[in-house]
């Protein structure tokens, strides 16, 4: 009985590695699709160069360009309580993909904090991202985030949809869980809300393109690298 148990389990956890496969080449096309989309509806653009060393720089470019720099102008003189009227959240000096700059959001208030939830899972654990038990269990751990942070929002925000429709929920420590819809994607459902949001929101995300995004909007972005850490 006990080695038919195992076999089951063994079994299950198979499946589930599969289904965590399909669902993240299922999202690799969606992604590539909205990009495609965006480019399109952008117009000619810049050519990207094909040697590495020439892409690396244009890359480098292409950061300096949309992402702010965070200086510590100010930030000695900072209350233990910081709001979203201050200049940065993440002091210069503290790289944003360390548990540093997480550490950094100590008691921060009037924020929204966006995180990208596949990415994140993808991060800790790439074999189980797209099943429902890390889903849980991620939602369940960030209650630890709304503990460090002072007055502000957790959503975090997965690509499919809920099977009964909704587009989000409440866990019961208050994170916000956003699935996006129909022909969305998570980093397009991410950053429309950092539209919005503006320097009101912190980013999550190790997807280059949405930190970029977001950045140009004026939010702090860190990596989610930094967070699979903290936690």
């Amino acid at each position: 009985m006990r080695k038919t148990i195992e076999a089951t389990e063994a079994d299950r956890l198979d499946a589930e590695r599969t289904a965590a496969g399909l669902s993240e080449q299922v999202r690799s096309v969606k992604r590539t699709a909205a990009q495609l989309r965006r480019s399109v509806a952008a117009g000619p653009s810049e050519s990207i160069p094909r040697e590495p060393a020439e892409v690396a720089r244009w890359l480098d470019r292409a950061s300096a360009t949309l992402t702010p720099y965070r200086d510590a102008e100010g930030h000695a003189t900072r209350v233990a309580r910081k709001s979203v009227t201050d200049r940065s959240l993440v002091p210069a000096g503290i790289a944003p993909d360390s548990a540093a700059a997480v550490d950094a959001l100590l008691g921060v208030d009037g924020m929204t904090v966006l995180i990208d939830g596949h990415n994140l899972l993808g991060v800790m654990d790439v074999s189980t991202m797209a099943t429902g038990r890390a889903r849980r269990a991620l939602i369940a751990n960030l209650g630890k985030l709304t503990r460090h942070l002072g007055d502000s929002v957790i959503e975090v925000v997965f690509d499919s949809d809920l099977e009964d429709g909704r587009s989000s929920s409440v866990s019961q420590t208050g994170i916000v869980v956003r699935f996006a819809q129909g022909g969305l994607i998570a980093d397009d459902l991410i950053v429309e809300r950092t539209e919005r949001l503006r320097e009101a929101a912190v980013v999550v995300s190790d997807d280059r393109e949405v930190r970029d995004r977001c950045g140009g909007y004026g939010a702090t972005v860190l990596w989610s690298q930094a967070l699979a850490e903290w936690l």
